[in-house]
This record gives C-alpha cells, sequence and structure tokens, in this order.
C-alpha cells in the first residue's frame, strides 16, 4: 500500500506493507489503462500528518486498487474531478 500526503510545500509518497483485504464499492470505476478501480472517499486513510484530515475538514482521497498486482494506492487531498464537469 502507498500513500501520497502534503508535507508543507511537498508531496511524499510513502509505502507500507500490509496484510488483508479491501472491498470495491459499487460505485469505483475501472481504469482499463491502469488495470485499476478507481474511486473517490473521504477520509479512507486518516494521517495526522496530512493537513486535511489534521483539520476539521473533509480530507477528499482517491483510492485506486490494482488487483492484479496486489497494490493500494491513496492520494490525499484528491478532489473528484470527475463530479466538477
Amino acid at each position: 500500500m502507498a500513500q501520497v500526503r502534503r508535507d508543507g510545500a511537498q508531496w511524499v509518497t510513502e509505502e507500507y506493507d500490509v496484510t488483508g483485504s479491501i472491498d470495491v464499492p459499487a460505485l469505483a470505476a475501472w481504469d482499463s489503462e491502469q488495470r485499476a478501480y478507481v474511486w473517490h472517499q473521504p477520509h479512507h486513510v486518516i494521517d495526522d500528518r496530512c493537513p486535511a484530515c489534521a483539520s476539521c475538514g473533509v480530507c477528499a482521497q482517491r483510492v485506486e486498487v490494482f488487483p492484479d498486482a496486489s497494490h493500494v494506492l491513496v492520494v490525499h487531498e484528491a478532489p473528484d474531478v470527475s463530479s466538477m464537469n
């Protein structure tokens, strides 16, 4: 599993060894180019080092699940651009 979050003016990527399973919601879209399920969810991973998670607001996160690689990516502060059209 990896997460991308802000650290001051920079973005950092952190990787973790995790075990378990994740439920892909029905609203997830299949990205055939990346071969990943993708959806947006507030506070999927809460990290107090993320300014949005640590605030009283909502940390909108993009979740990507790569089943072929058994990998999950969570991007903090990622607005759902599909809903902006």
